[in-house]
């Protein structure tokens, strides 16, 4: 198999590094002439075999010896599967034995910076071509070894971090100190020639006690300002629990403390460490492991001896990155709050005792919207998932949220504010719907709930941001790439005066919607009318598509019966021909009591003067009150039905979110019916 051919099945990561003429000697290895050093040195790093003919010779003699044994058998119509089946199955096992990270030189001639802001120069798009990855030559020769050893130390808390679990280590030593306890414990029925042991242990106990405060007062007192223990919460203190099992064992223990805060306090009640909540016990270990990072970097304490950490080298790498994987684990929102506003200033360390000119840089991964709350946007990088395709495994694409929307302009602010206020949960949604409103923020998800199952199986987030808002959020939406589902009103209006009005075709009317004239791009009330389910469908160049659902053309159904055609206004007309059975009967007060006065005695020849009645009934304001009206007013009997345009854009974002063509069927879609937004009567 040809280099190339081989590389492009492969696993690579690009690393690139700036450097400064002074540090040139870090770099040196990665430099192919000096005079040509532009100021950055790359490296690729690539997982690939050892020895492509070894690989080779022993994936064939174990895949022939499986043929032999099969054949040997005899035939079956039972089907057998010995190991391996294939390559894949063979490197499930073997990977590790034929396989290593090879680094390469990358040309920093072909570096192109990415840039999340346009402003700055450089690709804008992480699907920008001049980011694909530069290509080797075949005669490319790995280096000796990996140049980023001594460039980068990495430190890791990892999810796993088997809170409350047994630990599988030392079993052999647990059973000797459980042979101990039953049998050779000599705090149980002491006899004389146990006391001088008893009397060292106790006195050896004592002393090591008196250390280990005044060891642990700094580090306590860290964990104190993270915002534990509060007022009520128990404080830790650390007390030895020396026994002569302990030579054995070699066990500390940590303990909570729950009487007088005095060291002199015997009788002070106190509980073993796993007696403490699950989320805590993550907390303070958590923040010893950063705090266990940051000294040894800085070389604290014992740690500055070069005896302490054996193998270690005496220079420190210049780039020191710590990865902590999902601290959200046991926590409830606001201890996920505190921890992630201080953990950064904790491996900074204290300006007295730590060097500052050490940088170390911590990158989180987190699914916790309490966490992307207290991050400025510039420090997000989203993962977003790409659609399915033929790729036999799921992709990714990373991107900075950094600049998305704008530099510093009234309309950014405005935006990130809107979005930390509230609703971060959409860096973490499969889809999106940006409502118009209070009444729609109140039943549409009663409507997805009811009615779309495989929808309401999604993470999908609703933003009630208003049509006169939602076009702000159009930088993030088309940077995120998920698909986003827009219910608006049409907001029509007489094109000479831009007043207000019912909307209707063939008036010569435009809409004041500045989302759909400028998203969609459309402004025209005949043209938004007539255009298909298609024609209302954006896709950004990310590859995000972004859905318009506004009033249209509606059959109006009463007691099964078609009384004709209407072009509504808002959500709430929408919903009650939608509803003509339900909101007829409605006794409440408000826009309640007036939709029902104007639907009573509705027929084929007066439906456009009811339609008018409705329209100056809206008038009078009331829209969240009349949602809280028909939610109470909903019953197995009287389902809510979802006004056609809704109906179709949710139709719409089911497809997108789970990746199937859109379903034609009421019976795939929903559970009750929808009235058609198409202009002749009938069920969707």
């Amino acid at each position: 198999m040809a280099a190339s051919a081989l590389r492009s099945v492969l696993p690579t990561l690009d690393v690139w590094l700036a450097a400064e003429e002074a540090e040139l000697h870090r770099v040196d290895e990665l430099l192919p002439i000096l005079e040509d050093f532009t100021g950055t040195a790359g490296v690729r790093l690539e997982w690939a075999p050892r020895d492509i003919d070894e690989l080779r010779s022993a994936f064939l003699e174990r895949r022939d010896g499986v043929k032999a044994t099969l054949a040997a058998g005899g035939p079956t119509d039972e089907p057998t599967h010995l190991w391996p089946s294939g390559l894949s199955d063979f490197l499930s096992r073997k990977m590790q034995a034929h396989f290593s990270v090879r680094a390469y030189k990358l040309d920093p001639k072909q570096f192109v910076e990415f840039s999340a802001d346009p402003d700055k120069g450089g690709a804008n798009s992480p699907d920008d071509e001049t980011l694909k990855p530069q290509k080797l030559t075949e005669t490319a020769r790995p280096l000796n070894r990996n140049p980023l050893t001594e460039l980068i130390h990495i430190d890791i808390v990892n999810a796993q971090r088997h809170l409350g679990g047994e630990d599988r280590n030392g079993r052999l030593s647990r059973q000797v100190a459980k042979y101990y306890n039953k049998h050779l414990d000599f705090g149980l029925a002491p006899e004389p020639q146990d006391l001088e042991a008893i009397r060292a242990t106790q006195s050896a106990s004592s002393l090591f006690d008196l250390r280990l405060r005044s060891a642990f007062e700094g580090p306590l007192a860290e964990i104190a300002r993270m915002g534990y223990p509060g007022g009520s919460d128990p404080r830790v203190v650390i007390r030895t629990s020396l026994q002569l099992v302990d030579g054995l064992t070699h066990n500390s223990v940590l303990r909570y403390q729950l009487g007088p805060d005095s060291d002199k306090a015997d009788n002070a009640l106190e509980l073993p460490e796993g007696m403490n909540g699950l989320g805590y016990q993550n907390l303070v270990l958590m923040i010893f492991n950063l705090m266990l990072f940051r000294d040894g970097r800085h070389k604290i304490g014992k740690a500055s001896s070069s005896s302490a950490q054996p193998g270690v080298a005496a220079t420190l790498a210049p780039i020191h990155l710590v990865l902590v994987e999902e601290p959200e684990a046991h926590l409830h929102a606001q201890v996920q709050q505190v921890f992630i506003k201080h953990a950064y200033a904790t491996l900074k360390g204290d300006a007295s005792k730590h060097r500052q000119d050490l940088g170390t840089q911590l990158i989180v991964s987190t699914h916790s919207s309490h966490i992307a709350h207290e991050i400025n946007f510039s420090a997000i990088r989203y993962f977003r998932r790409q659609e399915q395709s033929v790729e036999p495994v799921p992709l990714t694409t990373v991107r900075s949220l950094a600049g998305v929307f704008g530099n510093g302009t009234a309309n950014s602010k405005f935006v990130q504010r809107y979005i930390k206020v509230q609703h971060c949960n959409v860096l973490f949604a499969d889809g999106l719907v940006l409502l118009e409103g209070a009444a729609e923020r109140i039943l549409v998800p009663h409507l997805v709930s009811s009615h779309f199952k495989k929808l309401d199986q999604s993470y999908i987030e609703f933003l009630d941001i208003g049509g006169a808002h939602a076009h702000t959020l159009r930088p993030l939406v088309e940077a995120l790439g998920i698909p986003t589902l827009v219910i608006t009103d049409i907001d029509a209006a007489t094109g000479t005066t831009a007043k207000k009005a019912r909307p209707a075709s063939g008036q010569g009317q435009i809409s004041t919607n500045y989302t759909l004239a400028n998203w969609l791009g459309e402004a025209n009330i005949d043209a938004l009318i007539g255009r298909d389910s298609d024609s209302k469908t954006v896709v950004s160049g990310s590859g995000g598509s972004v859905h318009f659902a506004y009033q249209t053309s509606d059959a109006v159904l009463r007691g099964g019966s078609v009384l004709g055609t209407a072009i509504t206004s808002t959500f709430e007309d929408a919903l009650a021909f939608a509803n003509f059975d339900m909101v007829e009967t409605m006794k409440e007060s408000g826009l309640a009591k007036a939709f029902a006065t104007a639907l009573q005695g509705a027929n084929k020849d007066n439906l456009d003067a009811v339609t008018a009645k409705l329209f100056k009934a809206l008038s009078a304001g009331g829209k969240a009150k009349f949602a809280m009206d028909v939610l109470a007013a909903i019953s197995e009997t009287k389902p809510l039905r979802a006004p056609g345009y809704i109906h179709d854009g949710l139709l719409w974002l089911q497809g997108q979110v789970s990746q199937l063509p859109l379903v034609a069927g009421l019976d795939e879609a929903t559970s009750a019916p929808a009235v058609s937004s198409a202009p002749a009567p009938g069920m969707a």
